[in-house]
């Protein structure tokens, strides 16, 4: 079994369990959990399962920064930030249709509310279909990870397990889906990273 040691980072992050299983500190994480954390805030530690432990970190900026707890108390910022859990399977589909859009589609709203995020949010979609997003900050980035299915953009095909980074809501082609339809998650930050 392998472990990750208690620790934080300097940016903001996703994490999204894809498969295997383990423990991200006391809790158990299996496909498919999200995991928000705040810069400065420790987790941890994280232990794979039997069959291994496999996740996406998705940073808000890029960074090779790790900071181990507890040699590294003395680089906190005071107070830890946010940390936010959640499941898929905790929350049923509802259909949607985003505004100035006529296209309707399967939507889990996973983290973050109407009003306020961070953000995580599944869409599903049938083969040869636009993909409508919910409007969120232009401004601050957001990652589009394809868990089934592709992703027709710009004359490009996007696999599963293909991860987009977007900077800024009203800046980019968001496709049409491939011949067996999609499910992506869209990560989306709340806050600028630099603040």
């Amino acid at each position: 079994m392998s472990r990750i040691r208690p620790h934080f980072h300097n940016v903001n992050q996703f994490q999204v369990v894809v498969a295997g299983s383990g423990k991200i500190g006391p809790q158990t994480r299996k496909p498919i959990t999200i995991q928000y954390t705040d810069k400065h805030s420790p987790y941890g530690p994280i232990d794979a399962g039997p069959e291994g432990l496999c996740f996406f970190n998705c940073r808000q900026l890029s960074t090779e920064d790790t900071y181990f707890m507890p040699e590294s108390r003395n680089h906190l910022q005071r107070p830890p930030g946010r940390q936010k859990v959640a499941y898929d399977e905790d929350i049923p589909y509802r259909i949607i249709r985003p505004p100035d859009s006529e296209v309707m589609g399967q939507y889990k709203l996973l983290m973050g509310n109407e009003d306020s995020g961070p953000w995580a949010e599944l869409y599903r979609r049938g083969p040869g279909q636009i993909l409508p997003l919910l409007p969120r900050p232009a401004d601050i980035g957001q990652f589009h990870i394809i868990l089934e299915g592709e992703l027709e953009v710009d004359g490009k095909s996007l696999p599963t397990w293909s991860v987009r980074y977007i900077q800024g809501m009203g800046a980019f082609n968001t496709g049409l889906t491939g011949r067996r339809g999609i499910t992506i998650l869209v990560l989306c930050f709340d806050k600028e990273a630099w603040v």
